[in-house]
């Protein structure tokens, strides 16, 4: 995976969170298209897995999964919009006592050239999130 320089939350993203804090309704569906063939087959994969809390997409000791964004601004665990940025696919994990955690997918080509971008930005903007997962797929 390529680099990143990114160390600093873009202004961009800043301003777009100061003016819009509030995020748009959850679209869970296949609702936009995101990069190649391969990445929607992908992400439709995903979804069905999300669908029915599959551990291995949401891991162990979720009790719930809520809030799933396509192609959407990202948010933070507890719905706040928190970038101008739009992971590929991302949700909200609820574990045991209310506990909550945000988990994003990015669908790359190979090599992942952007990979190290998307992840530094997400977690710019939300470093209590996971560190997002990079799909390579040709």
């Amino acid at each position: 995976m390529a680099p990143s320089r990114l160390t600093t939350r873009l202004q961009r993203d800043i301003l777009w969170e100061a003016k819009f804090p509030s995020p748009t309704q959850a679209k869970s569906g296949f609702s936009a298209a995101i990069g190649r063939l391969s990445h929607q087959n992908e992400l439709r994969k995903d979804l069905a897995a999300l669908a029915i809390s599959d551990p291995a997409i949401v891991g162990s000791g979720v009790v719930g999964i809520l809030d799933i964004r396509v192609n959407q601004n990202q948010v933070n665990a507890v719905g706040k919009r928190v970038g101008r940025n739009r992971p590929d696919l991302s949700w909200t994990a609820e574990y045991p006592g209310g506990v909550k955690k945000r988990f994003h997918v990015e669908y790359e080509g190979i090599p992942p050239i952007r990979g190290q971008y998307h992840i530094d930005r997400i977690l710019l903007n939300d470093p209590a999130s996971a560190t997002p997962i990079v799909k390579s797929i040709k």
